[in-house]
């Protein structure tokens, strides 16, 4: 495949959607799959998050090692453990295994991350770049998505595992189809383990990093939140809330997507972050104001994660610019990454607990707070170096 071509994008693209399908396939059967093992409300819900969280706890490492390692090696670790976390979930004999197979698929989920964003990073550049980096960004979303809604029908029909099958035979692809990616750069000189401590050493990394939290945990609460609070507010059927939901989801990738016209039509970074901001904050006062109305809460619900679709595309964009140098892009884009999905794992259970309070007030209070992090600590508003200048100038023309 050509290099930097969108075959190629594609390709790669099909990998980082298979890593956060693995965390919705037991979303919609997660009642069978505990009543199948006995699991308790609360083991349930490690049943769905082991992946991310493995993710968050090892996402800078994973970086690291792409740096030493190679993107491409890194990626097949990935898709491998993903296949093979889904064929031991098969066969897990009780509890205690369910939840090693899904161990292993967050270290399939892991590689495919890390390795995968740097990949996009390394075979792109100029307004292609940008553009990938956009697509790549509506992983998330496009993975619970399309994949939620693909499994729902086995819910409480006993054919679970179809679902982990299903999921099995799209890794093999990916296992069989690494040949196609390109191979990693060699001759680099430069110490990766300094490389690393670069990273560690540049506020810039950090402050994105937060910033991605701040938003990731907003939008993962809302999107989790979301249905139940339909369903009690307006009393929707599952259905339809789950078709909001999905809905939300399409949004959210439009709004990732949008990133590349914006930059094209030479938006500055400081204006876009303004603008998504505003969306974002927008968006999460009124979806859950009192007497917003069905429409305008379903409404809101679409502007907000506009908004944080917004912000994750244009943070990933940005990578090239606050990494130290090429060689540390792996371990920057890991540190970024580890941020985000800590916000991902701690995002449903505070907006639950703001909104089961019952006040609306403690609610804005999370979504201001969330936005004037992500506002103040995306690095836009700060004099670039010129490693970071050189690499602005492949994301804004």
């Amino acid at each position: 495949m050509q290099i930097g071509g969108w075959g190629l994008i594609f390709l790669i693209y099909f990998y980082t959607v298979l890593a956060p399908a693995s965390i919705a396939v037991p979303i919609p059967i997660i009642g069978d799959i505990a009543q199948a093992y006995g699991a308790s409300q609360f083991e349930s819900g490690w049943i769905i998050s082991t992946p991310a969280a493995v993710t968050a706890a090892a996402a800078l490492i994973g970086g690291w090692i792409v740096d030493r390692k190679g993107d491409r090696p890194v990626l097949f670790v990935g898709v491998v453990g993903l296949l093979i976390g889904d064929l031991a979930v098969l066969v897990a004999p009780n509890f205690a295994w369910l939840i090693a197979a899904r161990l292993i698929e967050g270290i399939g989920y892991l590689g495919i991350v890390v390795g995968s964003s740097t990949m996009m990073l390394r075979i792109t550049s100029g307004h292609r770049r940008t553009s990938a980096m956009a697509l790549w960004a509506t992983s998330i979303p496009v993975g619970i998505g399309v994949v939620a809604p693909l499994v729902a029908p086995l819910a409480g029909t006993g054919k679970w595992p179809l679902a982990f099958v299903g999921h099995a035979v799209l890794a093999a692809i990916g296992v069989f189809a690494i040949g196609l990616l390109p191979k990693p750069v060699k001759g680099h000189a430069t110490s990766r383990t300094a490389g690393l401590l670069t990273v560690f050493r540049r506020p810039a990394p950090f402050t994105l990093g937060v910033a991605f939290g701040a938003s990731a945990l907003l939008q993962t609460g809302c999107v989790t939140v979301l249905p139940i609070f339909l369903m009690k507010a307006y009393a929707l059927s599952p259905v339809v809330a789950s078709a909001v939901s999905t809905a939300q989801m399409v949004t959210n990738a439009l709004g990732s997507l949008a990133i590349g016209p914006l930059l094209n039509r030479k938006w500055r970074l400081s204006t876009v972050t303004a603008l998504a901001i505003v969306l974002a904050l927008l968006g999460g006062l009124v979806l859950f104001a009192p007497y917003s109305g069905l429409p305008i809460a379903v409404i809101a619900s679409m502007v907000l994660t506009i908004g944080t679709g917004l912000i994750i595309s244009l943070g990933m964009a940005m990578l090239p610019r606050i990494a130290p140098s090429p060689e540390a892009i792996g371990a920057t884009s890991g540190l970024v990454l580890q941020f985000s999905l800590f916000g991902v794992l701690i995002g449903p259970p505070i907006i639950f607990a703001a909104w089961a309070t019952g006040d609306w007030l403690i609610l804005a209070v999370v979504v201001v707070v969330t936005c004037a992090i992500t506002l103040v600590l995306m690095p836009v508003w700060r004099r670039a170096t010129p490693f970071e200048a050189a690499s602005a100038r492949e994301i804004r023309p």
